[in-house]
């Protein structure tokens, strides 16, 4: 059973005070989707082959068309990639653009390459069982067997195991991943391995717990190289990419390649939701592991259904032994309801396992769920961030494959664009109170009109465009309509907190613990908010 959003409004912001940083602010924006209209499509026929009485060979199928084109008609999203499978059946739609801009517009197809980003480990984790099935490396073996200047620091790293880097349990530190200065030499892996040496490992023994960290899947890219005599991104093409047919893959070693690929977005206006191409292309060899792979709707089908059938792609080939592919959905518990697997997040279940993994990394945005025991996966793709959320379409999708509800999803636009775009016209806030109340009142099924809907165009204003002051009006209005909301009290104490006003932030505080938030989100939430307003008012006492 899975917990699904078709319409998943933009909420609130966890928020730690002047004294929290961009990216962990970041990390705590709740996902929402976002509308717009684009101007056009374009709607490849959909590839499905039949065999099953699954929906994806029934007539069934036209409920998924018409979701996925909704949702690139409805939301600003460029492109549009979806992939499903069931069994033998397989779905692939491709709509939208690779490049969106005033000056230039390119389709995007099944065949488009698209940057992976995160989910470029999962690739690496493959190659590594393809050498692992041929002799020339030992998943048990230290890493330093095969990479001798890998070091961390004093500490004894043959306890490091290859296994250990596959489900990131090695200890291994983490770092953000660069490509503001980009090194494109055939030495960059190695660097990337080498310039650990320093760090002490985050925990120890090996094994014993999980540190995420993209390092992981670089090394590991490092010591493909190094075992098979080759540049990495050489290596996965023709031990990888070519063996499975995957045609229009690559791990890119230049620039070349980029006339051809599906360009980075971003929203341009956060309130009218207008989006244009990003300058910046994410490429950088030292991380070439855990952020190289480039794919396309097509090669990712194929790959996806080869990992689900433990190394059996869909002509019948044998990739990978089957003890091989079955060890390569191995996992190790991490939490009650979460485990890591060779390079998946998992959630355990005694019969249906579900393994996930997304990135939203460099304006680019994917996710893919895999649920082996039932031969399903879907992914879902995108040229784009913002709080577009590829959970929600995939889960939607699941439930309608599992006959729980009968379309894959429902589309609404986001009600922070509509209200946005009046905000921009008029300026005025009353303006937007009034469009509200009559699109409320008028179109009753159009929008969203609940208070995480609502609330977005505040969260918007407060953070994204640094209007404090119109922010607070805003959650006032929301105050008035949602007099008895938690979100909006926390969004009042945020806002009042970015408008100097502790004495208010407090009062909103106080109500909330009053209240007592059911969630543990909520309570997190209180306390970033109650530390900010302290070390605020710990600031203006040492002024004074």
């Amino acid at each position: 059973m899975f917990t699904v959003f078709p319409v998943l409004p933009g909420t609130g912001f966890l928020y730690g005070g002047e004294t929290c940083t961009k990216e962990f602010k970041n990390s705590y924006m709740k996902k929402g989707f976002l509308i717009a209209c684009l101007t056009a499509i374009s709607v490849l026929p959909v590839s499905c082959n039949k065999g099953t009485d699954s929906r994806l060979a029934t007539g069934d199928i036209e409920k998924l068309d018409a979701y996925v084109e909704e949702l690139q008609q409805k939301l600003p999203l460029p492109c549009l990639g979806v992939v499903v499978m069931k069994g033998k059946d397989i779905y692939l739609r491709a709509t939208g653009h690779r490049i969106f801009s005033e000056g230039q517009k390119a389709v995007f197809s099944e065949r488009t390459p698209f940057f992976a980003g995160d989910l470029s480990g999962l690739l690496v984790v493959t190659a590594i069982a393809r050498l692992a099935d041929e002799g020339k490396l030992d998943m048990d073996a230290p890493v330093v067997d095969y990479l001798p200047y890998f070091a961390l620091a004093d500490t004894d790293i043959r306890g490091i195991k290859i296994k250990h880097l596959i489900n990131q349990t090695g200890g291994i530190p983490g770092h953000s991943v660069m490509w503001d200065l980009p090194d494109l030499s055939d030495s960059a892996l190695e660097s990337t391995t080498r310039s650990i040496h320093l760090q002490q490992p985050e925990f120890v023994p090996p094994g014993s717990r999980v540190k995420r960290s993209p390092y992981n899947f670089d090394i590991l890219a490092d010591l493909i190289a190094k075992v098979t005599g080759m540049a990495f991104e050489d290596y996965m093409k023709t031990g990888v990419l070519e063996p499975l047919r995957m045609k229009d893959s690559f791990f890119p070693k230049d620039e070349t390649f980029k006339a051809s690929v599906a360009w980075p977005h971003a929203i341009k206006n956060w309130l009218t939701y207008t989006t244009d191409t990003v300058g910046a292309y994410p490429l950088n060899r030292q991380h070439s592991g855990s952020m190289g792979w480039h794919t396309s709707l097509r090669d990712l089908s194929g790959w996806l259904f080869m990992i689900m059938h433990k190394g059996k792609t869909a002509e019948g080939a044998r990739f990978l032994t089957r003890s091989t592919g079955e060890k390569l959905l191995a996992w190790q518990r991490t939490g009650e309801m979460t485990a890591m697997g060779y390079g998946w997040e998992v959630i355990p279940a005694k019969t249906r396992t579900m393994y996930y993994k997304e990135h939203s990394t460099g304006n680019f945005t994917a996710g893919i769920t895999m649920i082996p025991s039932d031969e399903l996966a879907v992914a879902v793709v995108s040229n784009i961030t913002g709080d577009f959320n590829t959970e929600s379409v995939r889960n939607g999708i699941i439930r309608w494959l599992d006959r729980e509800q009968e379309t894959p999803g429902e589309v609404k636009p986001l009600l922070a664009a509509a209200l946005g775009q009046r905000l921009e016209v008029t300026g005025q806030m009353d303006s937007v109170f009034r469009l509200y109340e009559r699109l409320k009142r008028k179109k009753t099924g159009a929008y969203d009109y609940s208070v995480l809907s609502l609330e977005q165009l505040g969260t918007n204003l407060l953070y994204r465009l640094g209007e404090p002051e119109k922010a607070l009006s805003f959650f006032r209005y929301c105050e008035q309509v949602f007099p008895g909301s938690d979100a909006i009290k926390l969004d009042l104490a945020e806002a009042s907190i970015m408008n100097s006003d502790s004495r208010n932030a407090a009062a909103y505080l106080d109500q909330i613990d009053t209240i007592k938030p059911g969630t543990p989100e909520a309570g997190m939430r209180v306390r970033l908010l109650r530390t900010a307003l302290k070390n605020r008012d710990s600031a203006v006492t040492k002024r004074e």
